[in-house]
């Protein structure tokens, strides 16, 4: 029987939401071989089968609105992949099992100074080198990674809806959504800067493209999977580092873009987030620190945060690396 958990049979699926069932045959096979994948990617974390896993996830991401299937075979191997990648990703990340207010915002804020010290560093250097090469590579793989940002919100705002005990964070979920869209669409704002360097993204380009690094699928996909968790707490934790980490990028991003002499409305993505994301990141930890959060809620939040930034350095580690090769 021909494979079933590859891209290709996977698009054609997500074409046609209201297609021709598959047969009990080819979903055994679809179960089979995602079964088989998982435990290659994510547990035995062999490269070639952590390329394919990603790769495989977020062409069903980018082509459902970052949200889980509904067809037969894409919906057959989403939940065995994801669960897998997640219990993979929260293996790597090390926290208390409870935690008060006060150790849960010391941990929050102790792992976005991390990124700040460990890996935006990359962004002086291809920002200010006279080659474009740099902030292609990182441009390519850092909107690669983002671009289902405002879907993943509207999802674990769906996730928080009707939880009483949660209401400050829903509130601040539902604020940031609207803020997304107040003045100008933010996510047509974040896809100008790719396009004045020249990159026009899209799925099928990116699936194919050696720059767009497993790394950056992989940030994208556990964005996804940990925003379609029943329990809201892991994605609240993930979306604080998101909102908490960025503008430590704008910091960096557009003082050197604005004196290579790229114009604002280019790189206005990177000026509007550095306040913007630094006030979304303060009202976002006192929705934290109001909603009604058990310790072991708070140790959960710790998690997907801890969580998200790990597998965000490892992006960052992956551009480094891929950079250096270019340059020998």
């Amino acid at each position: 029987m021909t494979k079933v958990c590859v891209s290709e049979v996977i698009q054609a699926e997500l074409r046609d939401p209201l297609g021709v069932e598959p047969t009990q045959d080819v979903l055994s096979a679809a179960a089979k071989e995602a079964v088989d994948l998982a435990h290659a990617a994510f547990d035995k974390r062999d490269p070639a089968a952590v390329d394919h896993a990603e790769r495989l996830l977020y062409t069903v991401h980018a082509q459902h609105s970052f949200a889980p299937p509904l067809q037969g075979i894409a919906s057959t191997i989403w939940p065995i992949l994801m669960r897998a990648k997640l219990r993979g990703v929260f293996a790597l990340v090390d926290a208390p099992k409870e935690l008060d207010d006060d150790a849960m915002t010391r941990a929050l804020n102790g792992a976005v100074q991390r990124a700040d010290e460990q890996d935006h560093s990359f962004l002086d250097e291809i920002a200010s080198a006279e080659s474009l090469d740099g902030l292609v590579l990182y441009t390519r793989n850092w909107y690669g990674s983002t671009h289902g940002f405002t879907t993943q919100l509207f999802s674990l705002t769906q996730r928080c809806n009707g939880v009483a005990r949660l209401y400050p964070v829903f509130k601040a979920c539902l604020e940031n959504v609207y803020e997304e869209f107040e003045k100008v669409a933010h996510p047509a704002m974040r896809a100008r800067w790719p396009k004045r360097i020249g990159l026009d993204y899209s799925v099928e380009q990116s699936l194919s493209e050696p720059d767009q690094l497993t790394e950056s699928f992989a940030l994208q996909n556990f964005r996804t999977g940990v925003c379609s968790l029943n329990d809201p707490t892991y994605g609240l934790g993930s979306f604080f580092s998101i909102e908490a980490a960025f503008p430590g990028v704008c910091r960096r991003m557009y003082p050197n873009l604005k004196r290579r002499g790229f114009g604002d409305e280019d790189i206005a993505t990177f000026k509007v987030h550095d306040a913007t994301d630094e006030d979304h990141a303060a009202e976002f930890m006192t929705a934290l620190r109001a909603s009604e959060l058990t310790p072991t809620d708070r140790a959960k939040v710790v998690r997907g945060a801890l969580a998200q930034m790990e597998v965000r350095h490892q992006m960052f580690e992956a551009m480094r690396a891929r950079l250096r090769r270019s340059q020998r």
